[in-house]
């Protein structure tokens, strides 16, 4: 029915339901709520979505929630984020991007009741496209959450049209989530659960090829706890140490993101520190505010006309705070590069001879491979088996990997036989020059070249000939005269 009276439409019951874990956050939600999810990079965006779509599928299971992932796809690092947030289950499918169709193909395939697309700008749909998608869902009774990217003025990529036609908006910044817009009567914040980033048991069971990036004897197996952890600093000492110029840069340092803990007079135990800011209208001006956060509440907060001013007043008031480092990560992050290689040769640590050997060897391997319909070979990233454009997304390998990488070269273009795949091993310094090459080309009709036509000499001018007409007729006008005048 398209036409309802308001007071029809005010005693009419809808289907909503509170998703656990998001209560508060997100609302009631309706079969058909879509949601626009967006921040910078490393903000937590695509980790809060699939954790949303694991609790998600909890509440529709048996019905099939899909995560169409055109950045990461099926691959390693998707597999590491799906195991550090637990977001297994048996109805929640990751799927490549493979197009629109395909899109809608799959959609309709697995009958759907969620659908998260990571991200919008990796999908190459322009506004109408991502509209009428919307209004398709919304049809089939489909809830749509879109993942969008930000950019450096702090606002979200793509059109306005996004965040008007979707019901949720929120907004990810440095591991937290906030609501924007919420039709769906949802407030407030919340965290995003990056996880264990110890929880790798997982890797015992991966194939060979995949172990061989990481074998044993290598530099990083060698670098165990070169740094003595844990340990404490102030940040006033902090501050001394890196030049902090913006909010990220300071959660970074303070470890937000996984978990950085700090110990106030009032509680005995860990607590956990983390920075906000924000750009405000006071008076007519444009002023940041800087908040200091100890376990998601405010403790204390700065006002002025710049981050580095407001980050002065928390100095002042906060500077003996003291930040505890627990992990090898966050310990590099904040000594710095020169300064952890210090720690880690006070400690002792040597390398194996093994290991010592291999990296005296800087030579870099990098692999290609071309299909019929290409022009020219493409490198490509192993991890997730796409061809790259930019050499510095493309995998390395080391002359002790090689062995390995050849067997799995030979197996993928064995399976590929039909399809013309060749795959080369080229040296990735200047030149890349060819080391190893499986495969055959496959049939494709050559276009011949039409023959060139034959040089031929340009022909000389013909001399131009003497208009003579003149001369002769005056030599008969004398002979004629002559002749009378002898008569």
């Amino acid at each position: 029915m398209s036409l309802l009276s308001a007071s029809e439409l005010s005693t009419q019951r809808f289907a909503g339901f509170r998703l656990k874990g998001y209560e508060d956050m997100l609302g009631i939600l309706e079969p058909t709520t879509s949601g626009f999810i967006w921040g910078s990079k490393g903000s937590g965006k695509s980790t809060f979505s699939l954790e949303l779509a694991k609790h998600l599928a909890d509440h529709f299971k048996p019905g099939a929630v899909i995560y169409f992932s055109p950045e990461e796809g099926i691959s390693r690092t998707m597999q590491d984020k799906i195991n550090r947030v637990k977001a297994k289950a048996d109805n929640l499918y990751i799927s490549d991007w493979h197009g629109l169709k395909r899109f809608k193909a799959d959609i309709a395939k697995m009958q759907a009741k969620a659908v998260f697309l990571d991200s919008a700008q990796m999908s190459r749909m322009n506004s109408k496209q991502m509209e009428q998608l919307h209004a398709d869902m919304k049809n089939a009774g489909i809830q749509l959450w879109i993942v969008n990217h930000a950019t450096k003025t702090g606002s979200y990529k793509g059109s306005s049209m996004y965040a008007h036609m979707v019901d949720i908006e929120l907004k990810v910044e440095a591991g937290m989530v906030y609501n924007e817009k919420n039709r769906c009567g949802g407030t407030g914040s919340m965290e995003v659960n990056f996880g264990s980033a110890d929880s790798h048991e997982f890797l015992d069971n991966q194939d060979e090829d995949i172990k061989m990036r990481s074998p044993q004897g290598s530099p990083s197996a060698a670098r165990k706890n070169p740094v003595d952890v844990p340990f404490s600093i102030t940040l006033a000492e902090l501050a001394k140490k890196h030049k902090i110029r913006n909010a990220t840069r300071l959660n970074s340092l303070v470890n937000f993101k996984h978990g950085c803990f700090v110990r106030t007079n009032r509680s005995a135990t860990d607590q956990q520190l983390s920075f906000r800011y924000n750009r405000r209208q006071k008076a007519g001006k444009k002023v940041s505010i800087l908040e200091l956060l100890i376990d998601q509440k405010v403790q204390d907060e700065a006002c002025d006309t710049s981050f580095d001013r407001c980050f002065k007043e928390i100095l002042k008031a906060n500077g003996s705070l003291k930040i505890t480092i627990r992990d090898q990560a966050h310990a590099k992050t904040v000594l710095g590069a020169r300064e952890y290689k210090k720690q880690e040769k006070a400690q002792g640590k040597s390398k194996p001879k093994a290991a010592a050997a291999e990296s005296t060897d800087t030579t870099n391997y990098m692999v290609y491979a071309k299909f019929p319909d290409q022009k020219s070979f493409k490198p490509i990233d192993m991890s997730s088996g796409r061809q790259v454009t930019n050499f510095m997304y493309a995998s390395l390998y080391k002359k002790h990997q090689l062995e390995a990488l050849k067997d799995h070269l030979r197996k993928t273009v064995s399976y590929e036989q039909n399809a013309g795949l060749i795959m080369q091993i080229r040296f990735a310094g200047k030149g890349r020059k060819v080391l190893f090459e499986v495969g055959k080309p496959g049939k494709t009709k050559s276009k011949s070249k039409p023959k060139p036509k034959p040089k031929t000499k340009p022909k000389a001018p013909s001399p131009k000939k003497k208009d003579f007409s003149s001369v002769d007729n005056k030599m008969d006008k004398l002979e004629t005269m002559l002749q009378e005048a002898l008569q």
